[in-house]
């Protein structure tokens, strides 16, 4: 989690990243009315198993210069549409403010209470957010798998059994990395997480099964001239005719100017090496994947935006 900041009282913490005086924190969820769908970022599409869908992704709100803010949010927000166009609000998924309003002292993943420097802030900002969660059924029950400030990996099961929830903490999967999904082949789940690192799951899911490695792409042209990577944080594994594909996006510079578009990945085994196909999505950054309903794989774009969720066809 950065420096660490997580794992030490939070009066300390403020102090460590400021280096004086305590700074007065902002209580989590307070800030936050009604998730907003044209403030969503790393949107995450799941098929409801019977012709609709849910959508969640990392909410975002607005600071006090009136920017967006996706370092401090109130949970996890959900969606649900019947035809991937109009989507009807359910609020919360995972609930910052009414989980612990309901869980007495500290919860059983005391880490939700913990605040600490996002990923790419090490600066003295100290935050809580719930970010890139993607909501899952898996062997029957539904999942929450998401990251806290894109670094410590939680996963959460419904009590209920249903995909609205209310869910309780399951498992604390890692300590950094973020941008988790799970990737299901037959009967063993994997965690993909940060860019392009799996690790396979125990049968409870409840940790790894394995020390997590590099999803490698396979070595092409002169020697120091491959790429060391898939892509950036983000990527999204599916298996299609056979064979494992991944989406990772990577910045490039077309016609001038820098975008973020996402290739497609191929391997014939899950840990790689994959070869970079011809098939792009463009100015999408990062995607998560889904199949919807009439078999085609769909690409849901992390850009926020007016029109979100961006879907586009994987090519």
């Amino acid at each position: 989690m950065g420096i660490g900041l997580g794992l030490v009282p939070l009066t300390a913490a403020i102090l460590l990243a400021t280096g004086g005086e305590p700074t007065k924190a902002r209580a989590p969820g307070t800030q936050m009315g009604p998730p907003r769908l044209d403030m969503l970022a790393d949107g995450h599409i799941c098929p409801d198993g019977s012709g609709g869908y849910y959508l969640t992704g990392t909410a975002g709100t607005l600071d006090g210069s009136g920017r967006a803010d996706f370092d401090h949010n109130r949970g996890v927000p959900l969606w649900h549409s019947k035809d991937l166009s109009q989507w009807q609000c359910l609020g919360y998924a995972w609930d910052r403010v009414e989980h612990f309003g309901r869980t007495a002292g500290r919860p059983k993943l005391g880490i939700w209470l913990d605040w600490s420097a996002p990923a790419d802030r090490i600066d003295g900002l100290l935050a809580q957010a719930t970010t890139s969660p993607e909501l899952r059924r898996v062997k029957g029950a539904w999942y929450l798998v998401c990251a806290m400030n894109e670094q410590n990996i939680l996963l959460q099961k419904s009590t209920t059994g249903k995909a609205v929830g209310p869910y309780e903490d399951y498992a604390y999967l890692a300590t950094r990395g973020g941008h988790p999904s799970l990737f299901v082949d037959g009967e063993v789940v994997y965690l993909v997480f940060a860019d392009a690192w799996i690790a396979r799951l125990k049968d409870d899911l409840k940790a790894l099964a394995e020390p997590p490695r590099p999803m490698l792409p396979a070595a092409e042209g002169e020697p120091g001239t491959s790429l060391l990577t898939l892509g950036l944080a983000g990527v999204n594994a599916f298996k299609a005719a056979g064979q494992y594909n991944v989406l990772a996006a990577r910045w490039r510079v077309r016609e001038g100017k820098p975008h973020c578009d996402a290739f497609l990945w191929q391997a014939e085994s899950v840990y790689g090496p994959y070869q970079q196909t011809d098939k792009v999505l463009l100015d999408t950054g990062p995607v998560s994947v889904f199949r919807a309903s009439d078999g085609t794989w769909r690409a849901v774009s992390s850009q926020p935006g007016k029109d979100a969720p961006r879907i586009e066809v994987v090519p």
